[in-house]
């Protein structure tokens, strides 16, 4: 039995818990957890490109899930120390971007996706 998860939001996360049961209960039970923003083909990426990942920023608009047009500037990080409330994190951050651009090239968006893309089918070989 094997299990391959692509994840596409940070939010899930706490999914990985209840698959770590289930390995404990499925005898020989292989799983794969895939962030695909936290990988190394995409970070590569963003690095060749001098791209910070930030959260909600140009790493997440592709082109078929944008739904506005986005800022042309890009926004500067915000700064600030230890947790946050709801009401503080929206002060914050405002937008929900964690800063940078909002939006790249398509070419660079293609390449994020085709690595991500290629990082699967290697994933789906459960090697």
């Amino acid at each position: 039995r094997k299990i391959l998860i692509l994840n596409g939001h940070s939010g899930n996360d706490p999914a990985k818990e209840r698959l770590v049961e289930l390995a404990n209960q499925l005898d020989g039970l292989k799983t794969i957890w895939y962030s695909w923003w936290l990988s190394h083909s995409v970070e590569a990426v963003a690095q060749k490109n001098e791209l910070k990942p930030f959260h909600a920023s140009w790493l997440e608009a592709f082109p078929f899930t944008k739904v506005c047009d986005l800022p042309l500037e890009p926004k500067n990080p915000p700064h600030y120390q230890g947790l946050l409330s709801s009401k503080e994190t929206k002060e914050v951050f405002g937008d929900g971007s964690f800063g940078g651009p909002y939006e790249v090239s398509a070419d660079i968006m293609n390449e994020i996706f085709f690595c991500a893309y290629q990082d699967i089918l290697h994933l789906l070989n459960f090697e």
